[in-house]
């Protein structure tokens, strides 16, 4: 791989700090929050990264059921029984 910087890199993993940072930002685009864990198998990259983030959100969507709005009032009532 060919650095076009001339500038040294600050970090021994800095492409891999790069690719990590690439990944969060495309998914962040998915505008929920993501519990998982991410393993790039393939070769990474914005392309990638925004299938998968398309991907997620196709899912999301097939998975609501029509018709009802989530509920999470039940939830945090639960929580705060524990809580007191």
């Amino acid at each position: 791989m060919q650095v076009l910087s001339k500038e040294p890199l600050r970090f021994g993993d800095e492409f891999v700090r790069h690719k990590i940072l690439d990944i969060i930002g495309d998914l962040a685009l998915v505008g929920r929050r993501i519990r998982g864990h991410i393993v790039a198998v393939m070769k990474p990259g914005h392309a990638t990264n925004a299938d998968l983030a398309r991907s997620i959100v196709r899912e999301q969507t097939r998975r609501k059921r029509p018709g009802r709005a989530a509920d999470h009032s039940k939830r945090r009532r639960r929580t705060r029984r524990w809580i007191k």
